[in-house]
């Protein structure tokens, strides 16, 4: 008897773990039709073309095209920006699924202190202000690297941990942080 389900991949290496149960054992042919055997239907989604998942217009298909491998955080944002259309017509409880998944996605990409104002930006949002909610998490992110940029710059210029946090308005502790 085999069974088939779906086995979501996206890492940058080819795939190469066996896609059948039975591969798994030395001559695993030998047991023939005697033993339970299922099978991976593989979707490799870093080697999918973005459009097939942008087109498809549902959930899974937005989770997977974020779920590709990004270089930097601008990038989560341009593909949130492209997603956000889906957003707004998904069902309700699929909209739910979405928020809780990008939470987690996006609370461990952000400095510690900033994750309770992700949070609540997220939670707060609904549907309709999908673009507002994208949009906010943005103008965070930004403002957390440009104050790390400014702390760099004023560093190299000789500043002081103190002249710092006077000049940014960040406590000393965040000055230290980079943040």
């Amino acid at each position: 008897m085999e069974r088939k389900s779906s086995q979501e991949y996206n890492g940058q290496n080819k795939w190469t773990a066996p896609l059948a149960f039975k591969d798994y054992f030395h001559q695993g042919e030998l047991f023939g039709e005697q033993v339970l055997d299922f099978k991976y239907i593989l979707l490799d989604i870093n080697r999918m073309e973005k459009d097939e998942l942008i087109n498809n217009e549902n959930l899974i298909s937005s989770i997977f095209y974020l779920d590709r491998t990004v270089k930097n955080e601008e990038e989560i944002f341009e593909r949130l920006n492209t997603i956000s259309r889906v957003l707004q017509y998904i069902p309700r409880e699929d909209f739910l699924v979405f928020k809780n998944w990008v939470k987690h996605i996006l609370i461990n990409r952000f400095p510690e202190e900033q994750s309770g104002e992700i949070i609540s930006l997220i939670e707060n949002s609904n549907q309709e202000e999908v673009s507002f909610m994208i949009s906010g998490l943005e103008q965070s992110y930004k403002k957390n690297t440009e104050n790390a940029l400014a702390v760099v710059k004023l560093l190299l210029e000789g500043k002081t941990v103190e002249e710092i946090s006077e000049k940014l308005n960040l406590p000393p502790k965040k000055v230290i942080e980079g943040r």
